[in-house]
């Protein structure tokens, strides 16, 4: 039953590896690994897992989105940041593999030991692949900032991407009480579809860097060239 939560996260890294012949990160997904199962037996042993949620959304929203994507990723990626003596261009390459390889582990345990609903199918299938899309479009959105940053023509687009990298933190916490607080199905997932379609088009994109054009176009699959797997 939780064989998907626990395999998704990491079969996308897999992927990730395989398809772009990417082996000069996989030390750093390693890395990202061992902190998770450090931070996962730290929450085990000295803090409670079970959160209380309220029929707030707002409340509920800013736990969701503190505890699941911006503090984890902020202090993983921050220390990895400080304590790396790479190259920035190397740094912004790790940021998917460590994330990834973090979130493999983080996910499924905060999920099973934090949910009074660890059997919902939200949190069994949709939750983990959510997250699994935020480190690919987030990863992009750093990627491609970082780029536009770097090239004095396109300084400006550097700003939209920070924004777009902003959402993709932001949106699936939005998904995920919307879920949670009980609103219609069809209107979380609808958000859900469209996040997945935009997230995953601009990742196979970009891995391959195959967009017919440089820039926001990314976003849109038939933008990928012919023979691109």
């Amino acid at each position: 039953m939780y064989a998907f939560l626990i395999i998704i996260i990491p079969t996308v890294l897999t992927y990730y590896f395989v398809a772009s012949g990417e082996r000069e990160t996989v030390p750093v997904a390693f890395i990202g690994f061992i902190i998770s199962v450090i931070v996962c037996a730290i929450k085990a042993f000295f803090s409670f897992s079970h959160h209380i949620f309220r029929a707030n959304f707002l409340s509920n929203y800013a736990y969701i989105a503190l505890a699941y994507s911006i503090v984890p990723i902020a202090v993983v990626y921050a220390v990895f940041i400080v304590f790396s003596g790479d190259t920035m261009k190397f740094r912004i390459k790790a940021y998917f593999p460590l994330l990834c390889a973090f979130f493999a582990v983080y996910i499924p345990y905060t999920t099973l030991a934090g949910s009074r609903t660890a059997y919902d199918v939200f949190e069994l299938f949709f939750k983990p692949t959510l997250y699994a899309l935020m480190l690919c479009l987030s990863s992009v959105c750093l990627r491609y900032g970082y780029c536009a940053y770097v090239d004095n023509d396109k300084k400006s687009d550097s700003i939209i991407w920070t924004t777009i990298f902003a959402a993709s933190l932001l949106v699936p916490a939005a998904i995920e009480t919307m879920w949670l607080i009980r609103l219609p199905f069809a209107l979380w997932l609808i958000l859900w579809c469209a996040y997945a379609f935009f997230a995953s088009s601009s990742f196979i994109c970009a891995m391959h860097d195959t967009a017919t054009e440089k820039g926001f176009s990314i976003f849109l699959p038939w933008n990928i060239k012919k023979g691109a797997a």
